[in-house]
């Protein structure tokens, strides 16, 4: 079996990924696991120390560099330092068994033309609804920036659009079933594919890693898969969030969407000028948002 470990990305979710390491740690196919501390601002770092063990390493990062270079710092370790074969992207929050390890490992060395690969998941939230992406959401995301756009695709394609790749859609697929990407909760991927596209793109901080992941996937002519025998669990906390948290979350999606529609879409000059200057003045929106808000010590 081709040998593989896990990187767990921790941000004051140290309960979370203590949870998911002290699972990891008894599967005889994960070799290594380590947690990335991306600047954790509460007592995560010291939670995170009690596990330590010949099996679990701790990597601190001197500050939150995002989901791509915090993942990045652990892939590295398990590349360049364990010559792992398969690296495993696990998000704190995800629950799984060694079943679907196992299953997406046998795949990676029965179709050696798959650089990706993940299984279908079940969850709150979103997590039935949309189980992989298709190349059409960047449509779809992109007309999520302009508020005219948005607008209209909700009035008239429904606030579901898009989101048409639900679990049971998903369970009656072929066991193994080509997509154009995977959510980032959980995915395997070759050591020797991340070396080739030099890891993940550090330039987004969050979100639109998916999508970034499945553009570098297409250029090397591999492919991403969707595997449905087996599955994970992405309990994620989809509680409310407060009016300027949901802004400056907003603002950091904005960000990631300048940097790709500058480094991966394929647009004319001038639909390219119009979607830089439609982001542009949505990031400098909602700055001036979140500006006032913090002058009012609004939350």
């Amino acid at each position: 079996m081709l040998s593989a470990g896990a990187v767990i990305l921790n941000y004051n979710s140290a309960n979370d990924s203590i949870r998911l390491a002290n699972i990891l740690v008894n599967f005889k196919s994960i070799k290594k696991v380590i947690i990335v501390d991306n600047a954790s601002t509460d007592n995560s770092r010291i939670q995170l120390n009690r596990v330590v063990n010949s099996k679990i390493k701790i990597i601190l990062n001197n500050r939150n560099s995002g989901y791509n270079a915090g993942n990045n710092i652990g892939l590295k370790e398990l590349v360049e330092k364990d010559s792992l074969e398969i690296c495993f992207i696990i998000n704190p929050d995800v629950s799984l068994s060694e079943e679907t390890i196992i299953e997406v490992i046998e795949n990676f060395e029965k179709h050696e033309d798959y650089a990706v690969l993940s299984s279908i998941h079940d969850g709150p939230g979103i997590a039935e609804e949309w189980q992989w992406f298709d190349r059409k959401d960047w449509s779809i995301n992109l007309l999520e920036i302009c508020t005219i756009t948005r607008f209209l695709q909700r009035k008239f394609k429904g606030k579901s659009f898009g989101r048409d790749r639900t679990l049971e859609k998903a369970k009656a697929l072929p066991k193994l079933y080509e997509v154009y990407g995977v959510m980032g909760a959980f995915l395997g991927i070759r050591s020797d594919i991340l070396k080739e596209i030099g890891y993940f793109d550090e330039d987004v901080f969050l979100y639109w890693e998916e999508i970034i992941l499945a553009e570098q996937i297409q250029s090397l002519g591999k492919k991403i898969g969707l595997l449905n025998q087996v599955k994970f669990e992405h309990l994620h906390d989809y509680s409310r969030s407060s009016v300027l948290k949901n802004l400056q979350t907003k603002l950091i999606l904005y960000q990631s969407s300048l940097v790709v529609i500058k480094k991966y879409a394929t647009l004319s000059t001038t639909q390219r000028l119009f979607w830089i200057f439609s982001t542009m003045v949505k990031i400098t929106e909602a700055k001036s948002v979140i500006f006032i808000l913090k002058i009012i010590n609004y939350k």
